[in-house]
């Protein structure tokens, strides 16, 4: 099974939810996915809480937390490499 492509189930728009990511057509952020799931709901209980996310929508959650921890990693490192250019 491949890596869903988070950008046809998530948004980032300025207008919805403070420009925090969100399921499409929904105000239910990705933070409030990942965190549910960090606090240790299954999938199954946050379909139940939150009735228009579906199993696909969760797994774009966290294909979207995936690829900003992948973006963050490679900020880091490039922050790394120019501190030790300059000392």
């Amino acid at each position: 099974m491949g890596r869903i492509n988070w950008k046809e189930h998530i948004i980032v728009d300025s207008n919805v939810h403070h420009g925090e990511a969100c399921i499409k057509g929904t105000r239910i952020s990705v933070t409030t996915i990942v965190c549910s799931l960090a606090d240790g709901m299954t999938s199954q209980e946050i379909i139940e809480a939150y009735p228009q996310v579906s199993l696909v929508d969760i797994r774009a959650s966290l294909a979207y937390a995936a690829h900003i921890m992948i973006l963050l990693l490679h900020f880091v490192r490039s922050i790394s490499f120019a501190r030790q250019a300059i000392q």
